[in-house]
């Protein structure tokens, strides 16, 4: 059976929010909260597999009650977590994400729907980063030159009271897509990417799932990808079977070997976003070498 090693494994434990930012469409899927049993078995079987655990694809991962529970438990497999999130419960889990298992720890400031709200996400994301200097903490931004720029400014505002010394350069399209603050904070700039259920499909492009990570929704179904949020391409489920055989299945090695020669080979892929761009991307590199 072949040998798994993944920079990211998204291991979503509820597909719950308590918010919604305009560059999430949210899932069909019933509601969820994965049960300690379910994260234990599933931690042990992917702990090793993956530099870090991402514990969201869609959902808040702060509004799980047995959070701090879940974080022992990564740090007693070894594990490097990471957590997205909508900040809005910081407080409420402050203690949890106290955890040496979170390695990581991204902000989106998107679901604010004002100033105040903006302000108190930032302060505790402050608190967060005063307390654990050494974790880095991102403000994530989605478009942030577009419909999101309020976002985008207004937490510019507040870094810049509470931190006057620090010149903030104001992001660009073409600037980097991580900018350091101070210390262990960071903006980080992207852009969504969709799939048009409408759109025809194109057989040509190139995708990172199942070569440099894949995603495990809260249901235990294995999907290729973080952004197959509705378990479109179902591998298996690792609560049925062991995640290597999953990951070594007739329908996971057709994925993966379709792109490695830039064909999708699933019908989802032929019509994302995402798959396209870097199709583009790799051949403008070829031909400008």
């Amino acid at each position: 059976m072949a040998k798994f090693r993944f920079k990211k494994i998204y291991m979503e434990i509820t597909d719950v929010c308590n918010k919604t930012c305009p560059f999430c469409l949210g899932t069909t899927r019933k509601p969820v909260f994965l049960s300690m049993e379910k994260f234990e078995n599933r931690i042990k079987q992917i702990a090793n597999l993956g530099e870090k655990i991402y514990l969201y694809v869609v959902g808040e991962p702060l509004l799980h009650p047995n959070l701090k529970e879940f974080l022992e438990i990564s740090q007693n497999f070894g594990a490097c977590v990471a957590i997205t999130t909508n900040a809005t419960l910081i407080d409420e889990q402050f203690c949890a994400l106290l955890s040496p298992a979170l390695q990581e720890f991204n902000v989106s400031v998107h679901s604010a729907q004002d100033e105040n709200e903006i302000e108190k996400i930032v302060r505790s994301a402050l608190k967060l980063a005063d307390e654990r200097n050494e974790l880095p903490i991102s403000f994530r931004f989605w478009n942030c030159e577009n419909a999101q720029s309020f976002h985008y400014s207004k937490t510019i505002e507040i870094l810049q009271k509470k931190f006057p010394e620090i010149n903030i350069i104001p992001h660009t399209s073409s600037g980097a897509k991580k900018q350091k603050i101070m210390q262990n904070l960071f903006f980080h700039f992207d852009s969504p990417f969709s799939w048009d259920k409408n759109a025809a499909p194109q057989e040509n492009g190139f995708c990172y799932g199942l070569q440099t990570h894949f995603a495990i929704l809260t249901q235990g179904t294995v999907v290729p990808c973080c952004l197959d949020k509705n378990g479109e391409i179902a591998l298996g489920n690792i609560d049925e079977k062991n995640i290597l055989q999953i990951l070594d299945s007739p329908r996971a090695k057709a994925i993966r070997g379709g792109f490695s020669k830039k064909i999708m080979v699933e019908n989802v892929c032929r019509k994302c976003a995402f798959a396209r761009q870097k199709f583009v991307q790799k051949v403008n590199n070829k031909y400008c070498r």
